[in-house]
């Protein structure tokens, strides 16, 4: 093969190289418009239950009206996917984080001793394999004093 030839042959095989790429190249990407429904559900039928409770830490007794008082705050967390559906979940409350593994139907509790009224809950609740979350936010409620209770 003499070194005309080769030339000839390396360029026929850069030039079908580069057609073959630009051909392709530009036509395999496509697009596909997927939509969503989403909706705030109820507490009743969400999937995942939330019950927050909070004593306060002081006494009625003592008839303390100071609306940041220390609390001590429950969280109650729901797994209510029947289908078999594990939630890993991050409860956050005061800069504290407690994680919860709930299997499909179950539920847990989890405590933050010191919690302020007017905190924020953040709950953070996500497959193993992430193929789907749920987070929601809540304002930690300030439980009646003795004064409030007073009035009722």
């Amino acid at each position: 093969m003499t070194a005309r030839r080769l030339g000839l042959l390396v360029v026929a095989v850069v030039s079908l190289t580069v057609a073959l790429s630009a051909a392709t190249a530009g036509g395999n990407y496509s697009t596909t418009d997927r939509s969503a429904t989403v909706a705030v559900a109820s507490e009743e039928t969400a999937y995942l239950g939330l019950e927050t409770q909070v004593v306060r830490a002081s006494s009625p007794e003592r008839n303390d009206s100071n609306a940041t008082a220390a609390t001590r705050l429950t969280v109650r967390l729901e797994n209510r996917f029947g289908d078999g559906t594990h939630l890993d979940a991050v409860v956050t409350a005061g800069g504290q984080d407690e994680r919860v593994r709930l299997r499909p139907d179950e539920a847990a509790t989890v405590s933050f001793p010191g919690a302020r009224c007017g905190q924020r809950v953040r709950v953070h609740a996500t497959t193993p394999a992430g193929s789907l979350f749920v987070e929601t936010v809540r304002d930690v409620p300030c439980p009646p004093t003795s004064e409030t209770r007073r009035r009722r």
